[in-house]
């Protein structure tokens, strides 16, 4: 075959296969269909409507009817009926809130841009990938610190410094700077905190995860409601649980043996204590999130951070020499900070601050599912730890302004 010829072939080989790769990215990136995304809604609601069945129409029923077989008499009845009628309302007005509020696009209040001349290699903080945040070891620099004071500044405090090889080196990524927040699925400069989510196939303002329990994505615009869901989903298990466990355990007692106790009892109430294990624990996990003003792919990209420091320690360190790296990891914060709270870049100064930016200043709406007043840039903008830079990367504790450091 001529030279020519050849290399015709070729380019033409390696032409099918960037279209076949391509098309392959296309299928990987295109979002399910809708029936698909929404099918475990039908799930939840079809799990509640049995656990209404078995604990009004098998529990509270025969006992208002003062039936021979009864697990409760009629005054408690009442009382486990209306407790019930008041925890089913909440579960359901509170999830019916997550399933139909937006989370809010970016693409619905911002508009498409062209792509950046350079884009940036690797790009950090997208929802397709977890970060990588690099903190590996690296030369020291010309000056170590210690409780904020360079070594040898005041040899009153000067001390040994171990491992002075061993520094810590946060993402150096500047994550605000326009291109490193540039989609290119929608063509698009995302807000402050937005990230793509595959499976909506939509940038999502101020991500928290994409939850196939309600169907779409957690982020600004509803963030609090599926906190209150957690809550309500919470109240409704143990409810549910201990209502039925209270009332198996008083058939139990009566002498009228096992298999009298009603099998949907014990199915319900082990999907019960399933999903209290969930909740509670979605619930707690998300307090501490908005204590820390982080949503949860946030959270996770710290957490990164942390384990890649424990990797370093651990390779530099014996497992047993567990003293060295906690004075190696005092020795980092007090250069840089603590990475929970000087090194979390949305750290407004104080739990409480977190938790009202993230909540709102309604106590009525960190328990209820209501709406609340919201401006229209909301989801749109977010104030900078100022230990950061204006591009969004972790400043040593020197270069802070003075009333902070």
């Amino acid at each position: 075959m001529p030279p020519h010829h050849q290399r015709d072939q070729e380019s033409s080989c390696a032409r099918v296969s960037q279209t076949v790769e391509a098309r392959r990215e296309v299928r990987r990136n295109r979002p399910p269909p809708w029936v698909v995304r929404k099918l475990m809604v039908g799930v939840v609601l079809g799990i509640v409507g049995l656990s209404a069945y078995v604990y009004i129409g098998r529990l509270v029923v025969p006992a208002l009817r003062e039936d021979e077989g009864s697990a409760v008499g009629r005054s408690s009845a009442i009382g486990l009926l209306v407790g019930y009628t008041i925890v089913l309302a909440m579960l359901l007005w509170s999830y019916a809130m997550i399933v139909l509020v937006s989370p809010g696009y970016a693409i619905d209040h911002v508009h498409k841009t062209p792509a950046p001349t350079a884009p940036p290699q690797p790009q950090p903080w997208h929802t397709d990938a977890h970060a990588t945040t690099d903190s590996t070891i690296a030369p020291p620099p010309s000056t170590l610190q210690v409780h904020g004071e360079p070594v040898g500044a005041n040899p009153g405090k000067a001390r040994e410094i171990l491992h002075p090889e061993l520094q810590r080196q946060p993402p150096a990524h500047p994550v605000l700077r326009t291109e490193y927040r540039y989609c290119y699925r929608e063509g698009i400069v995302k807000p402050k905190r937005t990230h793509h989510c595959r499976a909506c196939g939509k940038c999502v303002l101020a991500y928290d995860h994409h939850c196939p329990w309600i169907g779409q994505c957690v982020g600004a615009r509803n963030a609090r409601f599926f906190f209150v869901f957690t809550e309500w989903g919470a109240v409704y298990c143990l409810y549910v649980f201990l209502s039925l466990l209270i009332a198996t355990i008083r058939l139990n007692n009566r002498g009228r043996g096992g298999g009298d106790i009603d099998a949907f009892y014990i199915a319900i109430m082990a999907l019960a204590a399933l999903f209290s294990l969930f909740t509670v624990g979605m619930a707690a996990t998300h307090i501490r999130l908005n204590m820390s003003n982080l949503t949860t792919l946030e959270s996770m990209n710290a957490h990164q951070m942390w384990e890649q420091e424990s990797a370093v320690l651990a390779n530099a360190l014996p497992w047993w020499d567990a003293r060295s790296r906690r004075e190696i990891r005092k020795r980092w914060d007090d250069e840089w900070g603590n990475p929970r709270t000087e090194g979390n870049i949305w750290w407004l100064g104080s739990a409480s601050a977190n938790w009202h930016a993230r909540m709102g200043d309604s106590v009525v709406g960190w328990f209820l599912p209501v709406l609340g007043k919201r401006s229209d840039s909301h989801g749109l903008d977010y104030a900078v730890n100022p230990r950061f830079d204006e591009e969004g990367r972790w400043r040593r504790r020197e270069e802070w302004p003075e009333h902070l450091r």
